[in-house]
Formats: structure tokens, sequence, C-alpha cells
């Protein structure tokens, strides 16, 4: 999810942070995650099947900090609360 406006608690398992305006988060399909709005929010969802198997959780630095330049170029950043 892309968050357009606003601001959003979000929970990913047992994870809670704030997505602000600009932000994004990645929750994957097999883990319980719940958004509740702090502000009014507009936001952009996006499903694809067979995204999770994209997402690795032992990334490499540079395999991080690639995929965040790669956000950044599509005009989003990653949540600083969700690293």
């Amino acid at each position: 999810m892309h968050l357009l406006e606003g601001e959003l608690e979000v929970t990913i398992g047992d994870k809670k942070f704030s997505l602000a305006s600009g932000e994004s988060y990645f929750a994957p399909r097999n883990v319980p995650h719940r958004i509740r709005n702090q502000t009014p929010a507009r936001s952009l969802s996006l499903t694809m099947p067979g995204f999770t198997r994209l997402r690795k959780l032992n990334w490499t630095k540079s395999e991080r900090r690639d995929a965040v330049h790669l956000l950044a170029r599509l005009g989003g950043r990653v949540s600083p609360n969700y690293a």
C-alpha cells in the first residue's frame, strides 16, 4: 500500500508503526495486518499474485538499498519505522 494523503497506524503481525503521506508498506498475505486511520487518508493498494516470492527476508544491505532506491524512483519511500 502507498499512502497518498494522511496518516495511518499500521500493524503487521506484532509490529506496529505509523505511516505518513508518501510512505509505503508491504504485508505478506499470510501475516495478519491491520490499518487504522489517524487522520482522513487516501491510499493506493496493489495486489500482485506471486509478489511474496519476490520479497526476501534476508536481503543484503546492497539489495535493500537497491530496492529502496527503486521505490524512490517510483515516487515512494519506505517508512523509517518499517525497516
